[in-house]
This record gives structure tokens, C-alpha cells and sequence, in this order.
């Protein structure tokens, strides 16, 4: 289903533009263990659209903020106990 965005002023409508117009070019690439992985703006795009439908899976409702945490460590933490 092809759905036409008009105006591009909200980042998920942005995205799915870039999907939809440069599908299968790279939007982002990272080295990970030496090796270059790439994501293309499509792949980025199904990636957001499966995170939005597991936060409306959890009873998220639009224009609703909540804090969400991911588990990252701090680097202060990691960088003094190396050091020790």
C-alpha cells in the first residue's frame, strides 16, 4: 500500500519519504567487530514502524510521552573501573 506524504514536517513523515524515494540506499551505516553493516532507508523504516507498533502494543497512545530506558551503561562508570 503506496501512501502519499504531502508534507514532510514530522520526522516519521520524513522517513517514510526517504523510504519511499531512496528505498534501497544506505541511511545508515556502522562498524560492527571491524565489519561494516548498512541499513538502507527502507530496512530503517520497518525498524521505527515495528517499534511504534510494540509501544502501541503496550498501551502507548498517541502524542503520550513516557520515559523509556535501554539499559546503557555509563561510560564514566566503565572508564574509571578500567582504570583502577
Amino acid at each position: 500500500m503506496a501512501t502519499v506524504i504531502d508534507t514532510r514536517d514530522t520526522f516519521p513523515k520524513l522517513l517514510m519519504h526517504h523510504a519511499q524515494v531512496r528505498g534501497e540506499r544506505p541511511a545508515i551505516r556502522e562498524k560492527d567487530l571491524g565489519i561494516w553493516q548498512t541499513w538502507t532507508w527502507k530496512q530503517f523504516a520497518d525498524e521505527a514502524r515495528y517499534l511504534a507498533c510494540g509501544l502501541a502494543g503496550a498501551f502507548f497512545a498517541r502524542q503520550e510521552t513516557r520515559p523509556l530506558t535501554a539499559g546503557i551503561t555509563s561510560f564514566s562508570e566503565e572508564s574509571s573501573s578500567s582504570r583502577s
